[in-house]
């Protein structure tokens, strides 16, 4: 990711997790149950905390962007964390098939990050924000929340039967999850609405570009955990084979996913099949439609200087475009 001084950014990872904590800090909660609410955040945010700059710092970007201060956005930015690691853990182990002991007490843990970031949002804020603003936030965060839960739902139910629904629940997912940071922050600096909509937008794309390459890694199994193709989910780059291959190759494909849950031969010849019919290049190329897409969310709106480019940069992590951050930000 961006090697950016950690005093440049608008709050260190440390503010944020200290305001989560600071929502455990009575007796209706167990130091047991604590305890595992912060080895979840730890598990679901791991990658994230070995770096400087991350998605926590995405509201106190997007606010610094539109004009505010960004310690307006910790509170936000604690929320969103908790928010944006509990859907990830769900996620991740909803996926990973029968319910264990362990996996139990990660589902429980994760339950109790999506409710501590609403005590966050209900409990007073660092800094003094209008009634009507923390009141429209609130509202955002709870119909994100089910709308990203519907998402989900769709993934597990496997209700998706075109690319095109499939592309749908990943805006749904991961997407609109995305966004509300974004647009959080934007509202927080007292943005006109089509300001907001922009960097809502910004964040629509950028969620969008982190799904699709957390399908391309899924459909790979690892030593550690089985793949999407052996756990029956279907994925873009699986939809995508489906719609673009000959009846024929369609229907051994189709019979390969089928069995690829207790097959490893019908398992390599899937992957094999989806390799061969450009499903890489395919999701590459979407992959920087919605990168340029995204920074000309950033260039109408003309962000600060220093955080917008960050925000750039930020996308340009994960996104081919080499050159993607040049020139956000005046």
């Amino acid at each position: 990711m961006v090697g950016q001084a950690a005093e440049s950014l608008p709050y260190t990872g440390q503010i944020v997790y200290a305001c989560l904590e600071q929502s455990w800090s009575d007796k209706h909660c167990s130091p047991q149950y604590i305890q595992a609410m912060q080895r979840a955040l730890a598990l679901g945010t791991q990658s994230e905390l070995a770096e400087p700059l991350s998605f926590m710092h995405l509201a106190g970007l997007c606010c610094q962007a539109a004009g505010g201060e960004p310690q307006q956005a910790i509170d936000i930015a604690a929320a969103w964390t908790s928010l944006y690691t509990a859907a990830h853990l769900l996620d991740d182990v909803e996926d990973g098939g029968p319910i264990t002991p362990e996996t139990a007490t990660t589902l429980n843990a994760a339950t109790g990050l999506i409710f501590t970031a609403f005590r966050v949002l209900s409990t007073p804020w660092t800094t003094k924000v209008s009634d009507r603003v923390r009141l429209a936030i609130v509202e955002d965060f709870a119909r994100t929340a089910l709308q990203m839960g519907c998402g989900q739902h769709l993934d597990l139910l496997g209700s998706t039967s075109s690319l095109d629904q499939c592309w749908k629940m990943v805006e749904s997912k991961s997407g609109d999850c995305f966004a509300l940071a974004c647009r959080t922050g934007a509202m927080l600096a007292g943005a006109q609405v089509e300001t907001v909509e922009s960097y809502s937008q910004f964040g629509q794309h950028l969620g969008v570009i982190l799904q699709i390459a957390d399908d391309l890694h899924g459909i790979r199994a690892t030593k550690d955990e089985r793949g999407d193709l052996a756990t029956g989910k279907r994925s873009l780059p699986i939809w995508y084979a489906l719609s673009v291959a000959p009846l024929e190759l369609r229907e051994h494909l189709l019979h390969c996913l089928q069995t690829a849950s207790h097959d490893p031969t019908a398992e390599a010849r899937a992957l094999e099949l989806i390799q061969t019919s450009g499903a890489a290049l395919y999701l590459d190329i979407e992959t920087r439609r919605h990168c340029l897409q995204a920074l000309t969310c950033l260039h109408q709106v003309e962000p600060l200087a220093g955080p917008g480019q960050q925000l750039a940069r930020l996308l340009n992590d994960y996104c081919p475009l080499s050159q993607c951050g040049a020139g956000c930000g005046s």
